[in-house]
């Protein structure tokens, strides 16, 4: 679809949305892990959180593409902001969740 229309940003959401499709079963397994005491699960927890870093490291060009034609999806903006906070970019996730704040109000 991309290579039909470079400007079709639901093609753009839907890549994002792809790769970040391990995201939910990822979260489940750290959420489990919260009251685990052993090393064993921190040390999985941590591993857990580095794949995670790693598919919104891979989904941000396209979250990036699908707002630079619409910069006006609220969803996608907090998407974007949470998973930039979730890679230590505080400040961009900041300016993305003002972003969004702002649309909505």
């Amino acid at each position: 679809a991309i290579e039909i229309n470079p400007d079709y940003v639901d093609a753009y959401i839907n890549l994002a949305v792809m790769i970040l499709t391990p995201e939910v079963e990822i979260n489940n397994e750290m959420n489990e892990l919260i009251s685990c005491n052993r090393s064993s699960c921190y040390d999985r927890y941590d591993e857990l959180k580095l794949e995670k870093k790693k598919l919104y490291s891979k989904a941000i060009p396209y979250i990036e593409k699908a707002l630079q034609i619409d910069s006006s999806n609220i969803q996608v903006l907090n998407k974007m902001s949470q998973m930039l906070s979730a890679l230590d970019r505080v400040d961009e996730a900041k300016k993305y969740r003002e972003r969004a704040k702002n649309l909505e109000n």
